[in-house]
């Protein structure tokens, strides 16, 4: 589990890093800071409670739809970044849930942290 919320941090801290070294438009720039810190957020407390995890998978999910939406779309290289690092998220957010879930119902909770 440790490597997947390293995975998320590090897929936050990119897409703020990354939304500054495109300059796109307002709009853009701030999704995406917010939606960064949203997930490097949430992957420092999904040891303590996996039921955050669903934040990060539903972050992931809103970068892809974010990126057809015409008032925020800025240029083909950021909306490709958001649709890869979406997905990223997206799937990292949900096997860090699903992972924390299958411990809770086998009883190894303890262990999968």
């Amino acid at each position: 589990m440790q490597a997947k919320r390293w995975t998320l941090g590090i897929l936050g801290l990119w897409l703020i890093l990354a939304t500054f070294l495109t300059l796109g438009s307002t709009g853009h720039l701030w999704n995406d800071v917010i939606v960064g810190a949203i997930v490097a957020l949430t992957s420092l407390t999904v040891g303590e409670r996996g039921g955050w995890s669903w934040l990060a998978g539903l972050a992931g999910v809103w970068l892809i739809v974010a990126g057809f939406i015409p008032a925020l779309v800025t240029g083909s290289g950021l909306i490709w970044n958001n649709l890869i690092v979406g997905a990223l998220v997206a799937t990292a957010g949900l096997a860090v849930g699903g992972q924390r879930d299958k411990a809770t119902r086998t009883g190894t909770a303890g262990a999968a942290q």
